[in-house]
């Protein structure tokens, strides 16, 4: 007879802020020991937040992780993110890529790599 481990999934959330204004949510999913085979994926929530908002105001970008590979926006609508109480709808992947959102998703993205460290076991900086 064999046990077999199942790798758990592992998934982070937090909220991103600029100058005192939430600017997004994000959800960093990944198998713990396993990101080389499988890579990670990473969810933003964009869009207004506080008083006065509500879900339909905020959109999602779905982005996938490849060790030697790097980062590319994948399609948001069909991953559970689009379905999640925060957000009014998933971005199609045609929707971000080339445009200014695209920069804003890779700005925001590269300020998560840089400074949450809850993340080392996907970005590889273990401190």
């Amino acid at each position: 007879m064999r046990v077999l481990r199942r790798q758990q999934p592992h998934r982070l959330g937090i909220l991103v802020h600029r100058e005192n204004q939430t600017e997004a949510a994000y959800f960093v999913h990944w198998s713990l020991g396993k990101v080389a085979e499988k890579g990670a994926h990473i969810d933003l929530i964009l869009g207004p937040w506080g008083e006065g908002t509500e879900r339909a105001d905020r959109y999602a970008v779905s982005l996938e992780f490849r060790q030697g590979f790097g980062v590319r926006i994948i399609d948001a609508s069909i991953r559970n993110i689009a379905r999640h109480s925060l957000v009014g709808r998933g971005l199609p992947r045609e929707d971000v890529i080339m445009t200014p959102l695209a920069q804003e998703v890779f700005e925001i993205l590269d300020a998560i790599w840089a400074q949450d460290q809850r993340i080392a076991d996907v970005t590889g900086e273990v401190t």
